[in-house]
């Protein structure tokens, strides 16, 4: 192999180089555009679970905590079991930056019995929590 052929290898893996790092760059830039813009997560947080005794009822505050998007609650479950009893009626928005608080009315409700709610939004994302009704 002569100089200049090496010369040529070189120049040509460094430009594979170059253009691997360009390319990169870019895809990265589109990932987190595409979340920020087009494509965004759903960022909920259940930050309370209530109990009351008497009338039988739930009440869970669910924040979007998100910038810019809202999302839209379609289903809630508790303990695994789809409500249909639920104020505010679904599917629900929780615009950016606000919470809201669901009422679920039960047909029983025991106490020191755990109850597991999940919120599942329309795009089928869910989150859950977990608390014990009081004794």
């Amino acid at each position: 192999m002569n100089i200049r052929s090496r010369k040529v290898i070189v120049v040509a893996s460094i430009i594979l180089i170059v253009f691997t790092v360009l390319v990169s760059i870019a895809l990265l830039e589109w990932i987190e555009a595409s979340q920020t813009y087009g494509f965004p997560m759903e960022e909920i947080s259940i930050t309370k679970m209530s109990f009351d005794m008497t009338n039988k009822i739930i009440r869970v505050t669910a924040n979007n905590t998100g910038t810019n998007r809202s999302v839209t609650i379609g289903e809630v479950q508790i303990n695994n079991v789809i409500q249909t009893s639920v104020n505010p009626m679904l599917p629900s928005r929780i615009e950016a930056k606000s919470a809201v608080t669901y009422t679920i009315t039960l047909s029983s409700l025991n106490n020191g019995q755990q109850y597991q709610v999940r919120l599942i939004s329309i795009k089928g994302n869910s989150w859950l929590y977990t608390a014990t009704a009081p004794n």
